[in-house]
C-alpha cells in the first residue's frame, strides 16, 4: 500500500460517541486505510461483500476492495472483551466501597 494524496482522504468526525461504523462509495482503485494497529477489529465490505485487510503503511490496518460500489466501515468489540470491562468495573467498585468503609472506621473515636 502507497501513501495517499493529502486531500482525496474522508476524514471520520472526532467529536462526539465514537463511530462504530461508516460508510460511503469507493472507486476500484481506492485503497482505504484506518489508522488502527493491524490487529484491531475493523471489517470493511463493499455491496455486502467483506474485503480481507492487509498491513497498510507497515503498522496500520488497509483494506483494498478492488470493485467500486458502496461500503461500510465497521468496528466489533467482542464480547469477552465486553465482559473483562464489566470485570474491571466491579472490581474497581469493590476496592472503593472497602477504601470508604476502612476510612470510616478509621475515623470512629474509641469508648
Amino acid at each position: 500500500a502507497s501513501d495517499p494524496l493529502p486531500n482525496t482522504g474522508i476524514r471520520l468526525p472526532s467529536y462526539g460517541s465514537p463511530v462504530l461504523s461508516f460508510g460511503g462509495y469507493v472507486e476500484d482503485s481506492m485503497e482505504i486505510f484506518a489508522a488502527v494497529p493491524f490487529e484491531s477489529s475493523w471489517e470493511l465490505s463493499v455491496d455486502g461483500i467483506e474485503v480481507r485487510k492487509s498491513v497498510a503503511l507497515e503498522w496500520a490496518t488497509g483494506f483494498s476492495p478492488g470493485k467500486s460500489g458502496s461500503f461500510e466501515l465497521r468496528h466489533h468489540t467482542s464480547s469477552s472483551h465486553k465482559i473483562v470491562i464489566l470485570l474491571q468495573v466491579l472490581l474497581w467498585t469493590l476496592v472503593l466501597v472497602g477504601f470508604l468503609r476502612m476510612s470510616v472506621v478509621y475515623q470512629r473515636p474509641l469508648l
